[in-house]
Protein backbone atom coordinates (compact mmCIF):
# COMPACT_ATOMS: atom_id res chain seq x y z
CA UNK A 1 0.00 0.00 0.00
CA UNK A 2 2.05 3.34 -1.35
CA UNK A 3 1.10 6.46 -0.70
CA UNK A 4 1.60 9.27 -3.18
CA UNK A 5 4.28 12.07 -0.55
CA UNK A 6 3.19 15.69 -1.97
CA UNK A 7 5.74 17.42 -4.18
CA UNK A 8 8.00 20.34 -2.44
CA UNK A 9 5.61 22.84 -3.99
CA UNK A 10 2.16 20.81 -2.53
CA UNK A 11 3.72 20.91 0.82
CA UNK A 12 5.14 24.71 0.86
CA UNK A 13 1.06 25.31 -0.31
CA UNK A 14 -0.59 23.34 2.16
CA UNK A 15 1.62 24.85 5.01
CA UNK A 16 0.94 28.27 3.95
CA UNK A 17 -2.61 28.01 3.65
CA UNK A 18 -2.85 26.45 7.23
CA UNK A 19 -0.80 29.38 8.41
CA UNK A 20 -2.86 32.43 6.72
CA UNK A 21 0.72 33.31 4.55
CA UNK A 22 0.72 36.12 2.97
CA UNK A 23 2.33 33.79 -0.37
CA UNK A 24 0.62 30.50 -1.19
CA UNK A 25 2.59 29.25 -3.94
CA UNK A 26 1.08 28.15 -7.15
CA UNK A 27 1.56 24.34 -8.57
CA UNK A 28 0.75 22.61 -11.29
CA UNK A 29 -1.01 19.67 -11.68
CA UNK A 30 1.80 16.97 -11.57
CA UNK A 31 2.81 18.55 -8.23
CA UNK A 32 5.85 21.09 -9.57
CA UNK A 33 5.76 24.65 -9.16
CA UNK A 34 4.21 27.10 -11.76
CA UNK A 35 6.97 28.97 -13.33
CA UNK A 36 5.60 32.57 -12.48
CA UNK A 37 4.16 32.95 -8.77
CA UNK A 38 2.23 35.86 -7.43
CA UNK A 39 1.22 37.18 -4.17
CA UNK A 40 -1.84 38.95 -2.94
CA UNK A 41 -1.40 42.88 -3.63
CA UNK A 42 -0.46 41.97 -7.25
CA UNK A 43 3.48 41.68 -7.26
CA UNK A 44 4.53 38.92 -9.56
CA UNK A 45 7.92 36.69 -10.62
CA UNK A 46 9.47 34.06 -11.90
CA UNK A 47 10.90 30.84 -10.40
CA UNK A 48 13.20 27.70 -11.06
CA UNK A 49 12.35 24.20 -10.99
CA UNK A 50 12.61 23.91 -7.50
CA UNK A 51 10.96 27.05 -6.25
CA UNK A 52 13.47 29.38 -5.95
CA UNK A 53 12.66 33.43 -7.63
CA UNK A 54 14.57 34.42 -10.05
CA UNK A 55 16.93 36.93 -9.39
CA UNK A 56 15.12 40.60 -11.35
CA UNK A 57 11.87 39.07 -12.37
CA UNK A 58 9.74 40.66 -9.79
CA UNK A 59 7.05 43.11 -11.02
CA UNK A 60 3.78 44.45 -10.49
CA UNK A 61 0.54 43.35 -12.63
CA UNK A 62 -0.15 40.48 -13.99
CA UNK A 63 1.90 37.47 -15.45
CA UNK A 64 5.41 38.05 -16.89
CA UNK A 65 5.30 37.96 -20.62
CA UNK A 66 9.28 37.32 -20.48
CA UNK A 67 8.72 34.17 -18.35
CA UNK A 68 6.39 32.79 -21.23
CA UNK A 69 9.87 33.28 -23.59
CA UNK A 70 11.83 31.14 -21.13
CA UNK A 71 9.55 28.91 -19.78
CA UNK A 72 9.84 25.60 -22.45
CA UNK A 73 13.67 26.31 -21.66
CA UNK A 74 13.14 26.00 -17.61
CA UNK A 75 10.42 23.43 -18.12
CA UNK A 76 13.14 20.87 -19.92
CA UNK A 77 15.37 21.83 -17.05
CA UNK A 78 16.92 18.98 -14.67
CA UNK A 79 16.49 20.99 -10.57
CA UNK A 80 19.56 22.39 -9.91
CA UNK A 81 20.85 23.16 -13.33
CA UNK A 82 21.88 26.07 -14.94
CA UNK A 83 20.42 28.30 -16.59
CA UNK A 84 20.80 31.99 -18.56
CA UNK A 85 17.32 33.90 -17.59
CA UNK A 86 17.35 36.74 -20.59
CA UNK A 87 16.60 40.06 -19.60
CA UNK A 88 13.53 41.31 -21.50
CA UNK A 89 11.65 44.81 -21.67
CA UNK A 90 8.12 45.72 -20.00
CA UNK A 91 6.54 44.64 -23.07
CA UNK A 92 8.39 41.20 -23.29
CA UNK A 93 10.46 41.37 -25.52
CA UNK A 94 14.35 39.97 -25.14
CA UNK A 95 16.99 43.05 -24.74
CA UNK A 96 19.11 42.98 -27.64
CA UNK A 97 21.72 42.56 -25.76
CA UNK A 98 22.45 40.32 -22.72
CA UNK A 99 25.24 40.16 -20.61
CA UNK A 100 26.32 36.51 -17.66
CA UNK A 101 28.47 38.16 -15.53
CA UNK A 102 31.32 40.06 -17.73
CA UNK A 103 30.59 37.83 -20.79
CA UNK A 104 27.91 39.75 -23.29
CA UNK A 105 26.40 39.17 -26.32
CA UNK A 106 23.60 40.40 -28.91
CA UNK A 107 20.45 38.16 -29.62
CA UNK A 108 17.61 38.36 -31.99
CA UNK A 109 13.98 39.10 -31.50
CA UNK A 110 13.39 35.02 -30.97
CA UNK A 111 16.89 35.85 -27.87
CA UNK A 112 18.70 33.71 -30.53
CA UNK A 113 22.58 34.66 -30.29
CA UNK A 114 23.83 36.59 -32.90
CA UNK A 115 26.96 34.26 -33.89
CA UNK A 116 30.12 36.57 -33.42
CA UNK A 117 28.90 39.17 -31.16
CA UNK A 118 30.23 37.21 -27.55
CA UNK A 119 32.39 39.44 -25.74
CA UNK A 120 34.27 39.62 -22.27
CA UNK A 121 34.71 42.38 -20.85
CA UNK A 122 34.96 44.88 -23.83
CA UNK A 123 32.41 47.35 -25.54
CA UNK A 124 29.94 45.82 -27.69
CA UNK A 125 27.08 47.55 -29.55
CA UNK A 126 23.77 45.71 -30.32
CA UNK A 127 20.98 46.60 -32.95
CA UNK A 128 17.54 46.71 -31.23
CA UNK A 129 16.06 44.29 -34.11
CA UNK A 130 12.37 45.68 -33.20
CA UNK A 131 13.99 49.52 -33.43
CA UNK A 132 17.06 48.62 -35.97
CA UNK A 133 18.59 52.51 -35.85
CA UNK A 134 18.39 52.21 -31.83
CA UNK A 135 21.95 50.84 -30.51
CA UNK A 136 22.72 49.26 -27.24
CA UNK A 137 26.36 49.18 -25.60
CA UNK A 138 27.48 47.22 -22.71
CA UNK A 139 29.62 49.83 -21.79
CA UNK A 140 26.30 52.05 -21.31
CA UNK A 141 24.99 48.92 -19.24
CA UNK A 142 26.88 48.37 -16.54
CA UNK A 143 24.36 47.00 -13.85
CA UNK A 144 22.78 44.88 -16.65
CA UNK A 145 19.93 43.19 -14.66
CA UNK A 146 21.36 38.92 -15.89
CA UNK A 147 20.71 36.30 -13.63
CA UNK A 148 22.04 32.83 -14.02
CA UNK A 149 20.07 29.71 -12.71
Amino acid sequence: NSQIRPSPCEEERRAALETSSVFVPTCERGGSYSFTQCQQGGQCWCVDPSGREVPGTRQLGGPLACGEKHHPLIANMAAGAKIHIPVCSEDGNFLPLQCVGSRCFCVDAEGRTVTSSQTAGGALRCKNPLIPSLMLASEDQPNVNNASY
